[in-house]
């Protein structure tokens, strides 16, 4: 993921709470903010309130066909409006938008995120739909596993 934005030109900061985490991002050259520890909603909502009048997207670190142009499509649309990018599990992979958003993350969160913003723009895309919440999604990509156990050494 931070491959794919950095490649559409986007500025990336990393969300975490993990020391690892955060000296991974610092050695890549990355914006770390720091996850308050009390959810993915107050961890994302803390990014966000650093992003300070400008365009942002909430993009999940757990998707594996990410492409820099699905990104670039999102980003652009998150310019003027607010965008939503629903998971093929009812959760929600991307938001985007402006100032403070009510992030509400957990099971069927897009349906939530939607009636929170009901004139979203809601992007189905297959590249950022898929996403690895447990073991078994990451049995879907069998060279997925390969790939990660190569990489596992350049960091999370």
């Amino acid at each position: 993921v931070v491959s794919a934005t950095t490649s559409a030109g986007l500025t990336t900061m990393v969300v975490t709470g993990s020391r690892d985490v955060w000296s991974w991002a610092i050695s890549k050259g990355l914006a770390v903010g720091d996850d308050p520890g009390t959810g993915l909603s107050d961890a994302v909502a803390s990014g966000v309130a650093s992003a300070e009048g400008h365009p942002w997207l909430v993009i999940h670190a757990d998707l594996p066909l990410v492409t820099s142009e699905a990104i670039a499509d999102v980003s652009a649309i998150a310019e003027r409006s607010t965008v939503l990018v629903p998971s093929s599990d009812g959760g929600t992979s991307v938001i985007g938008g402006f100032g403070r958003f009510p992030f509400s993350y957990g099971p069927g969160s897009f349906h939530r995120h939607l009636a929170a913003a009901p004139s979203a723009v809601v992007v189905p895309s297959p590249m950022l739909s898929v996403d690895i919440d447990t073991p078994t999604h990451l049995g879907v990509f069998p060279d997925l596993e390969v790939e990660i156990t190569r990489h596992r050494d350049d960091g999370p």
